[in-house]
């Protein structure tokens, strides 16, 4: 049994080996023959793959999506062919144990192996030119142009909204898959985790969260691109968004995780917030809110629900320090009674030095905050409070209020700050 196992591997090793070494020098035969013999036939062919080059080009120029669809599809159907042209000699090399049978295998695969690789030779760098050429073409040209952008609507936009959807979901389903434990142990580890200065924590345990909030905003910019959304009216567009980012900072040691990215409207949290950790994340800016369920930098109910302790948010120029109310929400649920927590937060911008206290009560029948008067506090003694943070919210009530910021004449992105009391939708 062995002794045939081992003479049908030297088989198909010697025909699989006999036909890669013969087929350069096959594949140049062929090439040659066809110029010297039917260059007619071989002229036609090159310019029938330029013609399709060209219209590919001109129809995918606004549609890159697609254009790489179309390349990918094209390298798969030559390697399909060239493997099914190899893979037909297996098991029939098997049991070729005469150098006759050997040798007639071996040149059937190269033959066809190698009229496969010259015709891919002789047709793809017409095929490449020719899109190449009419990309330039579609972008260059008014007709051709409005024809891309069409097929771009039409065709790539839904095709690539939907790739994306599915792609995003098995990454999530394969995340979720992961248990908890390892996920949260390989967030703090390798490329992409970060020690964070040890000086941010001091000796007696108080956190400056206003150093810490200042170097997670630098990493973390607010960054629009041209995103695919579905409208209203159910078709794709295309605007210019930025989406959420978010990291956990373990305090123990100082470190914080990588950084997990959201889509344009949420972030689904990769960890589950626990004492000990701050977590930080982006909104999109104030200026922004119109497009947005979150208005700026406030927080939402789901942030308070899934921070455990003390949590950060970082919102164009403006930053927020907001109290959490993971424990509450979930003693909430065991009770069955309403969850109804209290929004305390203080946000403050440091270019502007400005700062408010925005403190609210969430009403479960209204399923919104209600609204409430941002006080203006005195801008030193808020960095002084959050330079070395006890974690004791009455602090914040302790400092003293600054009406004068809202003065006739002073800086109008103060009233920016008196928005943030002002909720415009329910479930804000």
């Amino acid at each position: 049994m062995f002794e045939d196992i081992s003479r049908g591997l030297k088989n198909e090793a010697a025909v699989f080996g006999q036909v890669l070494s013969d087929v350069p020098s096959a594949v140049w035969k062929e090439i040659s023959n066809d110029w010297n013999n039917q260059s007619g036939k071989l002229l036609a062919k090159e310019g029938i793959a330029l013609g399709l080059g060209v219209g590919t080009g001109i129809a995918l120029a606004r549609s890159p999506f697609l254009a790489k669809g179309v390349l990918g599809a094209l390298l798969a159907y030559q390697g399909y062919d060239l493997g099914s042209k190899l893979t037909s000699l297996a098991g029939r090399a098997w049991h070729a144990d005469s150098a006759i049978d050997r040798l007639m295998l071996s040149s059937q695969a190269t033959t066809g192996v190698s009229r496969a690789l010259a015709d891919v030779a002789e047709t793809t760098p017409a095929f490449m030119f020719g899109g190449g050429a009419g990309m330039y073409a579609g972008r260059k040209f008014s007709a051709t142009n409005s024809f891309a952008l069409s097929v771009r609507e039409r065709l790539n936009d839904p095709a690539q909204f939907g790739f994306g959807k599915i792609t995003s979901s098995i990454g999530e389903g394969a995340r979720d898959l992961i248990p908890a434990a390892t996920r949260e142990r390989f967030a703090y580890f390798g490329s992409g985790s970060e020690k964070l200065p040890t000086t941010l924590m001091a000796a007696d345990g108080k956190l400056n969260l206003l150093e810490l909030s200042k170097l997670m905003a630098e990493r973390h910019p607010w960054i629009e691109r041209e995103t695919l959304v579905r409208l209203n009216d159910g078709k794709i567009g295309r605007m210019m968004l930025g989406n959420e980012q978010w990291r956990s900072i373990r305090l123990a040691d100082m470190k914080a995780s990588k950084t997990y990215t959201g889509s344009d409207l949420e972030l689904k949290l990769p960890l589950a917030d626990r004492p000990g950790k701050v977590p930080f994340h982006t909104h999109p800016p104030e200026g922004m809110s119109a497009t947005y369920p979150v208005v700026g930098a406030r927080p939402s109910i789901f942030d308070l629900k899934n921070t455990s302790e003390v949590g950060i948010i970082q919102s164009g120029e403006m930053t927020t320090i907001y109290k959490g109310a993971a424990q509450e929400f979930a003693e909430s649920r065991i009770a069955g009674r309403p969850f109804e927590p209290v929004l305390n937060s203080v946000i403050f911008d440091r270019e502007a030095q400005l700062a408010f206290e925005l403190k609210t009560v969430w009403s479960d029948e209204l399923q919104g905050f209600q609204p409430t008067f941002a006080r203006p506090l005195n801008y030193g003694e808020t960095r002084r409070v959050l330079s070395s943070w006890d974690r004791d919210w009455s602090s914040i009530s302790s400092i003293s209020s600054d009406y004068n910021v809202l003065k006739y004449g002073s800086d109008p992105r103060a009233f920016e700050f008196l928005k943030l009391g002002v909720y415009k939708s329910p479930g804000s």
